[in-house]
Parts: structure tokens; C-alpha cells; sequence
């Protein structure tokens, strides 16, 4: 274990369960790299970090092309079992809005906002939609998951998923792509209606289905005074 995830411990941000499998862990404090130091991503056209409940957020303006990725093959996605855990505020609960997508479509999985709808998809294979009637402006936090059956999408603290979808195929890993928040390239091309507007913050990834248990850790993490807010 790296002194890093000892610290992580020390601090009680997250439990000894939660370090297994994790891929990446990014608090957007004042750069969008890996705590972990392994999967740093890269800024484009000047992001900001601004303040919000724990420290600074990546912060994006409506139409401003900030975004940030990752470069081509650097993680080990891995292809049968994901969780992705982020908390997202938008600014305007209007048009198409990147949370997090491939370079290219049919690679790896894609999660985002479409008006009232959240999408966890594998590209070209299936979607898991949750129609989002109570769209808001406020911080939510939202966990993908897939544990090799399921696709399942979590909203805050509750341990039953708002959309699950039962699904086999595996993942095809992004090894030729790069992976960027809030934007979204289809083949190759920049599409320009997708950039989003708002703050996004503590994004988890890891190799492996998360539990209902630690989804709730997750956001209820109060001995830290880290969640809830």
C-alpha cells in the first residue's frame, strides 16, 4: 500500500475496501492529476478550480471548449467489471452535457446528461438511462457501475440504483483513445453541443463493482466532515 492510500486511511476519507481495486482518484484541487500519482489527466483551454464544500472543484464554462483528458492507453480499464463514483453540479439542466466519454465511439463507456436524461452506456452496445425528472442545479454524486451482469447507476446515498440493465458483453477498452471529461469526440470530431457547464469534483475509478456499502461510505463519510454537505 503507497503512503498515499495510507493517508487516505489516516484521514478517514474512504475505508481499506474501497483502496482495492481503485484505478484513479482525482480531487480537481488545483489540477485535474491522479492523487494516486499514476493517471494524470491534462487541461485544455484553461479550466479552473474553484472553491465549492471540499476545497476546489474543475469548473467549465457554457461553450468556453474546457475540458480535460487523458492520454491514449495509459489506464488499465480492464473490460468486465467498473465503477465510476464523481459528484457533478450543473449549471444550466439544458441541452447535451459530457460527464465523462471516450475519443471514439464504440470504445469503453460513455456517462452523460441529455436534458432529463443520465446515460450509462457502452457505446454501440446498450444504454442504462435514467430519466431525470427532478433535474437540478444542485451537487449530486453519481456512481456507475458494472459487475460483469449488470449495469447499474446510483444517485446520492440511495442503495437502490435510480437505472440497472442487465448485460453481459464486455467493454471494448479505449487503448487507442483518449478519455475526457466533459467533452465528447465522435470519431475523431469534436462535437461542440456537448460541452458542460458546471463544476465536477472527487472522481473514483476503479477496476471492480463497488457495494452498496461503500456507495453509502462514499457520501456519508460525516467522521471527515467530507460527506455529506
Amino acid at each position: 500500500m503507497s503512503a498515499i492510500q495510507q493517508a487516505l486511511i489516516s484521514y478517514k476519507i474512504l475505508s481499506s475496501s474501497l483502496l482495492t481495486w481503485l484505478r484513479a482518484y482525482y480531487t480537481f484541487n488545483s489540477n485535474s492529476n491522479d492523487t494516486l500519482a499514476t493517471y494524470n489527466w491534462t487541461d485544455n483551454n484553461t479550466p479552473t478550480y474553484t472553491s465549492w464544500k471540499i476545497s476546489n472543484a474543475l469548473t467549465l464554462s457554457s461553450g468556453s471548449s474546457q475540458y480535460v483528458s487523458l492520454p491514449n492507453g495509459v489506464m488499465p480499464w480492464g473490460t468486465n467489471t467498473y465503477s465510476v463514483n464523481m459528484w457533478v453540479k450543473l449549471t444550466s439542466i439544458s441541452w447535451n452535457q459530457s460527464f465523462l466519454m471516450t475519443a471514439r465511439t464504440g470504445q469503453w463507456i460513455l456517462f452523460y446528461f441529455a436534458w432529463s436524461l443520465v446515460d450509462h452506456a457502452k457505446p454501440n452496445v446498450v444504454s442504462n438511462t435514467y430519466t431525470w425528472w427532478a433535474a437540478d442545479t444542485n451537487w449530486h454524486m453519481w456512481t456507475f457501475v458494472w459487475d460483469g451482469s449488470w449495469m447499474r447507476t446510483y444517485l446520492d446515498w440511495n442503495t437502490t440504483p435510480v437505472a440497472s440493465n442487465a448485460n453481459t458483453a464486455n467493454i471494448v477498452a479505449p487503448s487507442t483513445d483518449t478519455i475526457e471529461i466533459w467533452w465528447y469526440r465522435s470519431w475523431w470530431t469534436i462535437q461542440s453541443w456537448w460541452y458542460m457547464w458546471g463544476q465536477i469534483d472527487e472522481v473514483w475509478i476503479w477496476n471492480k463493482a463497488l457495494t452498496t456499502t461503500e456507495i453509502t461510505a462514499l457520501y456519508n463519510w460525516s467522521s471527515w466532515k467530507t460527506y455529506p454537505f
